[in-house]
């Protein structure tokens, strides 16, 4: 499946990580994410189906249904085409919380 990075999609993709709290991940500025929150508005609000839609152009696949390790191999290949586009951009490391004061990772 086709991943796109131009400047219309990381313009929508932009809004709607900033829609998710997430406006510092592509600037590479960093964030503090919370897994809980941010699970909950993927997975029940619909936003990690409309972040596929948005990097693949594509409205008709049914991503509810793909398998997981496909959504993760398209997932990937838009953050590494990103990565290597925009020096620093999801470099800087982020914290990540469970809701409370745990840290997943940093």
């Amino acid at each position: 499946m086709t991943v796109y990075t131009n400047i219309n999609t990381l313009i929508k993709v932009q809004s709607l990580m900033n829609e998710l709290d997430l406006n510092g991940v592509l600037n590479g500025e960093g964030v503090e994410i919370d897994f809980i929150k941010l699970l909950n508005e993927l997975l029940s609000g619909g936003k990690l189906v409309e972040f596929l839609q948005i990097i693949t152009k594509d409205e008709t696949t049914d991503f509810a249904e793909m398998p997981l390790t496909e959504v993760k191999d398209i997932i990937k290949a838009f953050f590494q085409d990103i990565t290597e586009c925009l020096p620093g951009a999801i470099t800087r490391a982020m914290r990540v919380t469970t809701g409370d004061t745990n840290t997943i990772s940093s």
